[in-house]
């Protein structure tokens, strides 16, 4: 399902890892499932070791540029994978597309699920992009996962401190699944490929390099188009339905193009 999406991503730079939970095969049985972020960190720790032994990754992995993403039950695996590394300054930007729904209670095998709380204090340390669809029938009934990831955002928000982005691409947009066996709306629009990955996986790209490979660097042009109001910026996307900012001090004026 997701090879194009690794494949796509490591031609730009980066290492990608995929961790499985059992193996290839078992891990595609729907009750194969881990929703606590372990294996993302076990991943992330298997490439650190791996960078310095002579092995396949030796010398390739920067070990102080690392993101957290998923999408789905990936999605609240890395916010919860990311959340357990919290004080780890390595960790440059959390990506987040279509989590289940945020807790107390969420997805089987409920109740772990991602928190508001968690979520909240992964903004206040670094970058946070949360996608999802208007047409996403995942988990509520069209339109009401959209609306309820949105709610989930917005409270997971402190105005002026939090840095983050949510992002609710528009139905056109995230239709033709080709992925599920039952409908799920736009679920799986993560899964697009086609068309450079439109609509979501450019602007997951755009948010990669700026965090993970130009250090934040708000004079860089990936720092104008996820977070600026130019023609080609997020803002003036027309694949989107719904875009929130919380961009805390990225304007400090004392800030001498520091990261944020």
């Amino acid at each position: 399902m997701y090879f194009e999406n690794l494949n796509h991503l490591a031609s730009h730079g980066f290492v990608v890892l995929f961790p499985h939970i059992k193996n290839p095969h078992d891990d595609k049985n729907p009750r194969t499932f881990n929703t606590d972020g372990k294996y993302l960190t076990k991943a992330i720790d298997w490439a650190t070791r791996q960078n310095v032994l002579d092995d396949i990754l030796f010398g390739k992995v920067d070990v102080n540029n690392i993101v957290y993403s998923g999408h789905s039950m990936g999605a609240t695996c890395a916010i919860k994978g990311s959340h357990h590394q919290l004080l780890d300054d390595r960790i440059k930007l959390t990506v987040a597309q279509h989590p289940g729904i945020c807790g107390p209670f969420g997805p089987p095998p409920s109740p772990a699920t991602w928190t508001k709380k968690e979520f909240k204090e992964l903004s206040l340390k670094h970058p946070v992009l949360l996608t999802t669809s208007t047409n996403d029938g995942a988990f509520w009934p069209v339109p009401y996962t959209a609306l309820h990831e949105y709610g989930c955002w917005k409270n997971s928000m402190m105005d002026g401190k939090s840095v983050s982005v949510f992002i609710q691409f528009n139905k056109d947009e995230c239709t033709d699944d080709t992925y599920t066996l039952a409908s799920d709306g736009g679920h799986n629009c993560p899964l697009k490929t086609k068309n450079g990955g439109k609509p979501e996986n450019p602007w997951v790209l755009v948010a990669l390099k700026l965090y993970a490979q130009h250090g934040g660097s708000m004079n860089s042009m990936c720092h104008k188009l996820l977070w600026g109001d130019t023609d080609h910026s997020l803002s003036k996307s027309p694949w989107t339905d719904k875009i929130d900012f919380r961009k805390a001090a990225f304007f400090d004026k004392d800030a001498n193009d520091s990261p944020i």
